[in-house]
């Protein structure tokens, strides 16, 4: 399973194939997210094995860890990927408590 945390992407690439470059800029809606897992999660049984994580660069969603936090929960047993180029990450590992990226990604 894929999901699309955020269409947009810091970068520019010529080769991207999910158009991040020219997307409009949009979030993928929360709720929405959390709807659709618990649905799929009904029809699996819970069997996903995979659930992908990605965007353009998820790391430019504010949201991300609750988008981890829910995945995680819902799908306790999936390998859970997260694409990302890494040059945000210096802001998600200085952050604090629940928001801290090394710390959710631990949980």
């Amino acid at each position: 399973v894929q999901t699309c945390a955020l269409p947009i992407c810091n970068l520019n690439c010529q080769c991207c194939d999910h158009f991040s470059p020219i997307a409009k800029p949009t979030f993928l809606d929360f709720d929405q997210y959390v709807k659709d897992l618990k649905r799929l999660s009904e029809l699996t049984d819970n069997k996903i094995g995979l659930i992908k994580l990605q965007g353009g660069e998820p790391l430019l969603n504010d949201r991300l860890i609750d988008f981890m936090r829910v995945t995680r929960e819902i799908f306790p047993n999936a390998f859970l990927c997260l694409f990302t180029a890494g040059l945000l990450l210096p802001k998600w590992g200085n952050k604090e408590g629940n928001q801290n990226f090394w710390k959710a990604v631990k949980e």
